[in-house]
């Protein structure tokens, strides 16, 4: 059990139109892990060109080596610069995925 954690931001840049962009994106990943077969997966995401904001939430169990569970769920919001409507969502999505082994 324990956390792993790591951020990094990164910047590029790109042309359209003759015009110069550049775009900058945050990144933010925490993981807790309750066992060894056992972790809560966290994701955090910021981009600024297309301003979304985006998290990424998972939860995965292998109950024997190669039989796994996951629940997952994401959800992304559009960053604007207006306080009453600041971050109104654009998706949200939750999966359930069974990994299984089929050994002889």
């Amino acid at each position: 059990s324990g956390w792993e954690n790591w951020y990094k931001e990164a910047r590029s840049t790109g042309r359209a139109k003759n015009e110069i962009l550049i775009f900058h994106v945050y990144e933010l990943k925490l993981d807790l892990f309750l066992s060894p077969d056992r972790g809560l997966m966290n994701y955090f995401q910021s981009d600024d060109v297309p301003n979304k904001l985006g998290i990424n939430i998972r939860f995965r169990w292998e109950i024997k080596p190669g039989n796994i569970i996951y629940l997952v769920y994401s959800k992304n919001w559009e960053y604007r610069r207006g306080f009453a409507d600041r971050f109104p969502p654009l998706e949200e999505r939750g999966v359930f995925k069974i990994q299984l082994s089929l050994r002889p």
